[in-house]
């Protein structure tokens, strides 16, 4: 079960962990009704994506912490301009 504090809508927080919130094979199932993909073509996706995943955290977790600083690099703040 995931563990610790959650901002998740209710009934979320009891998911098993590897276990898809209500609703996400939704979209999924709507697209092969109409034919625009095939299950073929969806398990193919979901691997891509699942991969995907698995390398950007292996790369995050072999990854030196950034520096303190970069916590302030980038960030802009646009003047408040009200509509006229």
């Amino acid at each position: 079960m995931v563990q610790g504090p959650s901002r998740a809508p209710p009934g979320l927080g009891d998911l098993q962990e590897g276990e898809p919130p209500p609703g996400a094979e939704r979209p999924a199932e709507l697209d092969e009704e109409r034919g625009w993909i095939d299950e073929e073509a969806l398990d193919k996706l979901r691997g891509d994506v699942k991969t995907e995943v698995e390398d950007a955290i292996e790369f995050a977790e072999q990854s030196e912490p950034p520096p303190w600083d970069a916590l302030y690099e980038d960030i802009t703040i646009a003047p408040f301009i009200p509509q006229e």
